[in-house]
């Protein structure tokens, strides 16, 4: 079933830089915080969406639900509103406004919007603020922590409910089962990670830029399970950030050695949980994972009443199942060691 096709997004996306500009409305306040300046900007871009929301398929999409968003209005109501200088919001931009704001707080429900401590939600703002410009995400353990504990909470509830669909039946004998799995096995695992140190595989560009930032990004891929030449089994709920300990060989945690050339050893700051997937070689900081740029696209066509290529039916589905777009966040670390991985 879908809404009447008010397809707007092509006319708002095809309007010249600065046309149709909205502002927000001014009041008499003090120096903005994030989320006094994130209000206000939802505020100004909140009309425009009504006839993307007409247009998009039904249910609305994860990407154009406005409940959070309202959530984070009602909290910038009880604080000083920005004077100078006014957010300003091209007509292109409040699809990329509201997207940031429910890519970020994917695992948050409004009520744990509206009752989170200021600082906590002070620091999600400065995230989504950058997402909504564009912007990589600053390192922060603050906004680092509390969508890492909001993405435990969610792996907690799934425990021990796993459900597979298997997407290549009757393969021939050269193929292995490809495998997707909702649900979290029982086998993952709380651990205690005060004083450990763990290693991240990476490539040498990878190296450079994690030792200038001192933190490491979320990653694409969910947790993979291998059983070579039987199956390939992708746990979509277990995402995040991926170590491994010193001890313990790339290609033995699926790191293909040929590209992930170089290593960085480090400790997690206190705050951060980590999961232990696989026994004393696969760790995890659960986070939601970040999406690809081409299957981003793809998603925000279909929930711009686009339309879905069946080619990649199933990649915009696990999108709209794993709640939108995933965001880009960064995850402070100490850094304690690096090097390249000796051959």
């Amino acid at each position: 079933m879908r809404r009447p096709a008010f397809l707007l997004l092509a006319f708002l996306l095809a309007l010249p830089a600065g046309a149709g500009v909205v502002r927000a409305p001014v009041q008499a306040a003090a120096a903005a915080s994030p989320v006094a300046a994130l209000g206000s900007l939802l505020t100004a871009a909140l009309p425009s969406m009504t006839p993307l929301v007409l247009a998009a398929p039904l249910p609305t999409p994860s990407m154009l639900d406005t409940s959070k968003a309202q959530a984070l209005i009602a909290r910038a109501s009880a604080l000083p509103v920005p004077v100078s200088p006014v957010p300003v919001v091209a007509a292109a931009q409040p699809l990329r406004v509201l997207e940031a704001v429910n890519s970020t707080l994917r695992d948050l429900t409004p009520d744990q919007i509206r009752d989170m401590p200021e600082g906590r939600l002070q620091a999600l703002a400065s995230v989504i603020m950058d997402g909504a410009a564009g912007r990589d995400a600053k390192a922060d353990l603050t906004a680092a922590s509390a969508l890492s504990e909001a993405n435990l909470a969610k792996v907690e509830s799934l425990r021990g409910t796993v459900t597979e669909t298997l997407h290549n039946p009757g393969h021939n004998e050269s193929h292995e089962d490809m495998i997707s799995s909702r649900g979290v096995p029982e086998t993952v695992r709380r651990y205690d990670a005060a004083g450990v140190v763990f290693r991240h595989y990476t490539t040498e560009e990878g190296l450079d830029s994690i030792l200038k930032e001192k933190s490491l990004k979320n990653g694409f891929m969910p947790y993979v399970q291998l059983a070579a030449a039987v199956y390939r089994k992708t746990f979509r709920d277990l995402t995040g950030v991926f170590l491994t300990l010193p001890k313990v060989e790339g290609d033995r945690v699926g790191v293909p050695a040929k590209d992930f050339t170089h290593y960085v050893d480090l400790r997690v700051p206190a705050g951060l949980p980590v999961l232990e997937i696989e026994k004393g070689a696969i760790f995890l900081v659960p986070m939601p994972g970040r999406t690809r740029g081409w299957v981003a696209d793809l998603y925000r066509k279909w929930a711009a009443g686009g339309g879905l290529n069946t080619t990649y039916k199933t990649s915009v589905e696990d999108v709209e199942k794993d709640g939108g777009v995933g965001p880009s966040l960064a995850m402070p670390i100490e850094i304690v060691g690096h090097g390249r991985v000796a051959r």
